[in-house]
């Protein structure tokens, strides 16, 4: 993170990822709002502490994939210069009324950035609805901003007849859909004419794109539109307000790939004084001097002047390091993609060599295009001619429509957008993703990319680059996303690649959602969902790479706001071992064979699979929050129908079950959240048998007292005795109630067994991940209800003495929330930390008395605690 990095932290990662059984890492360098470190991105100590971290992977087996830059998104950094960075056409606009002789200089359109060329000079009648203008009828145009809204008054001298308007923003935002309102001023009240009409913006980079809007013809002195944003008005400017009788294409942004978003295309009308003739475009752009004077004899009536060019739109890689920022490059050039790829992935393959990078099975094997962010882009060297040459005629006297005028008619005008986005859409998947995947491909790499967002193309023609296809998935979904990346990149992958590896960027989480929060059963439902969609490839969203290996300084490092947090500081990193197994099982039976169909029903999912030796599998997951039967009727006849269970690896053979009209039905006893493999087979498994279910006769209550004990890596509370099972963030001593590590409760109980009885510990609620010690004998850890465990073999025939352990591992967040009543010892900017404080470097404990560490202010004095520890009730099930 932003250069905080020690080889000791990742040797104690890489270790710890090893213990629970993490195959492979994606090493991303990023900023996210981090105090900046010591390591420098793209120097020489840079490069060869990745040839440590990736050898040290290769040592224990792991894979390493590497980000194809700085950031997550996309590709670029401080070696793209202005003119290989992502670019867009710009215009200025100039009125003039004939006949006379211009004699002046065309405004060049803003160049911020360092790169901007000429496309043409073109001069066009004025269409005869847009007179007179705005400006010709005396309108003036105040702005007021205000919280989250700008109100933009328009004022006549006379009333002014309009159909339309026109504007451009300014500024930048993120996952906003602003909201317009328009208001005119008829017989003394306000009619309203656009109604919270949205529209997007474009996604983290400045948006000055314009937009428009038709409404019915209306004639008012005084007009009102309301701009909304969800956040800050003061972040955005309002420019260019146009009432007007004539026509800009709505949607022009969208539609020429200024910018992409999702958004409602809306219909409109033309009228014959709204357009441009073809043939009435007069191309001047050889008349005018370099400096952009020009001399031309203007025709008689009004006419409009576009310089139209193309510049550096700004786009960086983002959230870079301070080191790693740099212009996004550009991706409609092959150029840029092998220049960029040359200046890092390239470096980065000579530096390790061939045993380390390349076709191998440990070590740097595969590079990653993450979340697309990098907005849009719609011109680049060279278009012009590249346009001609797909689409068989010339650009020039259509880019007028560009600046949202209709040429010819309403069709026309539209078939050359159509083509224009269909040429812009084909060079960023041949320039960018095909070219990125044939570098990858001479140094022996896989391409791993995320074919989704807001690129300037289409997911068909992005992901056919993807050796490895990945998505996304958030927990709780945010953003809109659900399942909506995982179905879309599964249906577009098993269409061609049944066989194929479908990754996703798993769990991932807002600030408010994750902090802390999750466990692994509170995981477990969404990503059974997204296996039985069709995701076979778990990548773990995310570890923040810790450089200190004191354990004071826990939870430690953060991807600024985001989650989920996973990461070896965890309460509960080591425990998580078993649910890490139960996704290696899943993900190694859903590799293998082939894709055949899924079920995607919202309460009951399967997915179909066909292997080599004939089998045939069905991955069944429910959401359910408690146990339940689940009555399936599957497509298929089996001679053997047995229960593959990748919690525990066990085979049983299915008991209930029968097969009618062709297809078999069964019943599936399910726990919380469950999943099983119902695997059809030729033949059963050898040793497999039919499992029959625990049935309990009596119970015992485990009422204590419990002797409780603590262990953390702060300094623990004393130990404490319960007569009775609580939550532990209701106990009254704030140690306790703020407590976050492990508890072992103990206690000792008389009971008594038959030689032909079985006995199973239930612990009834516990918070979070349990395990177990009867009379000596540990039992696996358990991670999700019901919480019980088989402790026959423990418990000895006859009247006996039973000791009992009981571990329970809990949350950062009691802690977290605790610290927070003690006096603070960082610097916040914002939520963010603003420095590594002194005594972290120095390897002091916090001077003020708190217990944890970490650099994102994720909780507050005085919220909620969550429930913890060991709540019960606690009983002893006899059965047989």
């Amino acid at each position: 993170m932003n250069g905080n990095v020690s080889r000791e932290g990742i040797v104690s990662d890489l270790d710890a990822m090893a213990a629970i059984g993490i195959g492979g890492v994606h090493i991303f360098d990023a900023g996210c709002a981090m105090p900046a470190g010591p390591l420098a991105f793209n120097t020489p100590e840079w490069f060869d502490t990745v040839r440590f971290a990736v050898s040290e992977a290769a040592k224990r087996r792991m894979s390493v994939t590497l980000a194809n830059c700085s950031g997550y998104s996309a590709a670029g950094g401080p070696w793209i210069a202005p003119s290989n960075a992502m670019k867009t056409v710009c215009y200025t606009v100039t009125d003039v009324k004939g006949p006379m002789q211009f004699d002046d200089v065309i405004p060049q359109p803003a160049d911020p950035f360092g790169f901007y060329e000429d496309i043409a000079v073109l001069a066009y009648p004025v269409p005869a609805a847009e007179l007179p203008t705005m400006e010709d009828a005396g309108g003036r145009v105040v702005s007021n901003a205000s919280g989250t809204s700008t109100v933009c008054t328009v004022a006549f001298p006379t009333p002014y007849r309009a159909s339309a308007v026109a504007f451009r923003l300014g500024g930048k935002g993120w996952d906003i859909p602003a909201r317009i309102r328009l208001e005119a001023e008829v017989h003394g009240g306000w009619k309203r004419l656009l109604d919270e009409e949205t529209y997007a913006v474009a996604q983290g980079q400045v948006d000055d794109n314009m937009r428009a809007f038709q409404f019915e013809t209306t004639t008012a002195a005084r007009w009102r539109l309301v701009f909304s944003f969800p956040q800050a008005a003061g972040s955005f400017s309002i420019k260019d307000v146009r009432l007007t009788r004539g026509l800009r294409i709505p949607n022009i942004a969208n539609k020429a790939c200024f910018l992409r978003s999702y958004e409602r295309m809306r219909p409109y009308r033309v009228a014959s004084d709204q357009i441009v003739s073809r043939s009435s475009v007069v191309d001047l752009s050889t008349m005018m001097e370099r400096d952009g004077s020009l001399r031309w004899s203007v025709p008689q009536g009004a006419w409009r002047i576009l310089r139209i060019g193309y510049a550096a739109n700004g786009k960086c890689c983002h959230p870079a390091s301070v080191k790693g920022a740099g212009y996004e490059s550009d991706k409609l050039s092959k150029h840029a993609t092998d220049l960029h790829f040359d200046a890092y992935i390239g470096k980065m393959c000579n530096v390790l060599g061939p045993g380390l990078a390349g076709n191998v099975e440990a070590g740097f094997n595969a590079v990653l295009v993450d979340s697309w962010e990098a907005g849009s882009q719609n011109w680049t060297q060279g278009f012009a001619e590249e346009f001609c040459r797909r689409k068989g005629y010339d650009i020039r006297p259509y880019l007028p429509v560009l600046s949202g005028a209709v040429m010819e008619d309403k069709e026309t005008s539209e078939r050359f957008l159509s083509d224009y986005r269909d040429v812009v859409s084909h060079l960023f998947a041949e320039n960018f993703a095909d070219e990125l995947a044939r570098k990858c491909h001479e140094r022996g790499l896989k391409l791993v990319l995320e074919p989704y967002g807001t690129f300037p193309s289409t997911p068909e023609l992005y992901i056919r680059a993807a050796d490895v296809p990945m998505c996304e998935f958030w927990v709780p979904p945010a953003y809109g996303l659900d399942d909506r990346t995982v179905r879309l990149v599964s249906d577009l992958v098993h269409a061609n690649r049944p066989s194929a590896v479908i990754a996703a960027e798993s769990f991932t989480g807002k600030s408010e959602e994750s902090r802390w929060q999750q466990d692994p059963f509170s995981l477990k439902a969404v990503g059974d969902k997204m296996y039985a969609i069709g995701v076979n490839r778990i990548v773990y969203h995310r570890y923040a790479h810790q450089p200190w290996t004191d354990a004071r300084y826990a939870p430690g490092m953060t991807m600024g706001r985001w989650g989920m947090h996973f990461e070896r500081t965890e309460t509960w990193w080591y425990e998580a071992k078993d649910w890490i197994s139960y996704q290696t099982r899943c993900q190694a039976l859903l590799q293998a064979g082939v894709y055949v169909d899924s079920c995607r029903n919202p309460d009951l999912r399967w997915l179909e699979r066909r292997y080599d030796d004939g089998t045939v599998g069905f991955f069944v997951a429910c959401g359910n929050p408690e146990a339940i039967t689940v009555k399936l009727e599957l497509p298929l006849v089996g001679e053997s129908v047995e229960l593959w269970d990748a919690e525990t690896g066990e085979i049983s053979l299915a008991d209930d079950w029968y097969v009618e009209d062709g297809r078999t039905r069964l019943s599936l006893e399910l726990k919380p959240s469950g999943s099983m493999f119902v695997m059809f087979r030729s033949q059963p498994t050898k040793g497999a048998s039919v499992k029959r279910a625990f049935s309990p006769s009596s119970e015992r209550a485990v009422s204590g007292p419990w002797d409780v004990s603590f262990t953390a890596t702060y300094d623990p509370p004393c130990p404490i005795v319960l007569d009775r099972l609580m939550s532990l963030s209701e106990h009254p001593l704030a140690d306790v109630r703020y407590f976050s590590g492990s508890a072992t409760y103990r206690t000792r109980l008389e009971c008594t067994r038959a030689a032909d009885e079985r006995m199973v510990l239930d612990l009834g609620d516990v918070k979070n991940i349990a395990d177990v010690a009867v009379n000596g004998r540990k039992y696996p850890v358990l991670w999700r209800p019901p919480f019980r465990v088989d402790v026959t073999d423990a418990i000895e025939e006859g009247s006996t003495t039973v000791d009992l352990s009981v571990r329970v591992v809990n949350l950062w967040v009691n802690r977290l929330i605790g610290d927070e009543g003690l006096p603070p010892d960082v610097k916040w900017r914002g939520e963010g930390l603003a420095e590594i404080p002194d005594w972290v470097k120095r390897g002091e404990k916090s001077p003020t008395g708190r217990h944890t560490f970490t650099t994102w202010h994720h909780w507050k004095k005085g919220d909620p605690l969550p429930q913890s520890g060991l709540m019960g009730p606690v009983r002893l099930l006899v059965g047989s």
